[in-house]
């Protein structure tokens, strides 16, 4: 692969073969995001019809998903096509509009999308949206965080695992979702002394890997130490 330096925060990244890359800017990033780019094996391109998207899930060279504040965005092999779920989305929350925070294509007629409130200082409230193959729905919600971006992972039968890193200090936890029901589940360490930034399922188990740190309680620009941990359920 040809390297490649850019600008801007990448948020997330599709890979689907050594010559099919996508990678995405991050939300919350100052000016211009990244926008949507793609590596066809040669060459980095930057695609116009994907100016401003966040994020990234996909299955297939035709079938990739991305958002961009209230709208989620489907390439189809040629083009970013976009639809509003505004009205999906939380109420407003004094100075900031809720937006989208990450998305997770599950198959090809089942997608889900995060979004949160991002209620000033302690954020949320979160809602889980999901696209059936035809119509997107809110399908569960709940006073839960920080709207940081949402590295979301299958739970290997259905449902989702999403991380909720603390920040400023904040509380982290694990949210479960199923049938839905959003759950916490219960972390390895105290609340206020890890994070868990990102999530991945082992394939072929139930089992999840989890990324992220230690540090001293409610402080985490101190004694931070990087950990690994397995889920099993």
């Amino acid at each position: 692969m040809v390297a490649r330096s850019f600008s801007r925060e990448i948020g997330g990244a599709v890979v689907l073969s050594s010559s099919d890359v996508w990678v995405f800017g991050e939300p919350f990033t100052p000016g211009a995001g990244l926008g949507a780019w793609h590596y066809n094996g040669r060459t980095w391109t930057q695609v116009a019809s994907g100016h401003g998207l966040e994020g990234g899930s996909g299955l297939s060279a035709t079938d990739i998903w991305a958002f961009d504040g209230a709208d989620v965005a489907h390439w189809n092999g040629s083009t970013w096509s976009r639809t509003s779920v505004r009205s999906l989305l939380p109420a407003k929350q004094l100075l900031n509009d809720p937006a989208l925070t990450g998305i997770f294509e599950q198959s090809r007629h089942s997608v889900y999308a995060i979004a949160n409130g991002q209620l000033q200082d302690e954020s949320g409230p979160l809602v889980i949206l999901h696209w059936n193959g035809s119509a997107w729905s809110k399908v569960a919600g709940g006073n839960f965080g920080f709207g940081v971006l949402q590295q979301v992972s299958s739970d290997g039968h259905g449902g989702l695992w999403l991380p909720m890193p603390g920040v400023v200090g904040g509380k982290s936890y694990v949210l479960h979702y199923t049938g839905g029901h959003l759950t916490q589940t219960v972390l390895p360490a105290s609340p206020t002394k890890i994070n868990i930034d990102t999530l991945a399922l082992i394939p072929g188990t139930r089992d999840v890997l989890g990324a992220g740190d230690t540090h001293n309680a409610s402080d985490p620009g101190t004694g931070v130490v990087g950990v690994i941990a397995q889920y099993k359920f």
